[in-house]
């Protein structure tokens, strides 16, 4: 029983603890996740880039405070590049992923987040 299954996709461990994803996603529902996804992540990198480009530009901004702020700018704006990986790859795709491929999209999303939220605890 002690097997090492890297080799397998992760459609092999959904099937092994009876978890049921979807086979496809077609019409509104793959539609809604990347109208809204897109939208949101344009929303992200452009909000962020600005945030970043006052900070660099403005020699009022070249204070702690202010780098501090674009750190965490800079550490969303990679969060949104770890979720347009994460709205490529989910739903009936993740049953297809490997399993460094599901790790990376999960520790992307940790990483990212993380540097988001310590970030703020500095900030605070």
């Amino acid at each position: 029983m002690n097997e090492c299954y890297y080799d397998k996709h992760m459609d092999f461990f959904y099937n092994k603890t009876n978890t049921h994803t979807a086979d496809e996603w077609t019409g509104p529902p793959l539609i809604g996740v990347l109208c809204f996804g897109t939208f949101f992540c344009l929303f992200i990198f452009i909000s962020n880039s600005l945030v970043i480009a006052a900070v660099v530009k403005n020699k009022r901004f070249h204070f702690p405070f202010y780098y501090l702020l674009a750190n965490l700018a800079a550490a969303d704006f990679f969060a949104g590049i770890a979720y347009v990986f994460l709205m490529f790859h989910t739903g009936p795709v993740s049953k297809t992923l490997t399993v460094n491929r599901w790790f990376l999209r999960q520790g992307l999303l940790d990483t990212s987040l993380t540097a988001s939220l310590v970030n703020l605890l500095v900030i605070a």
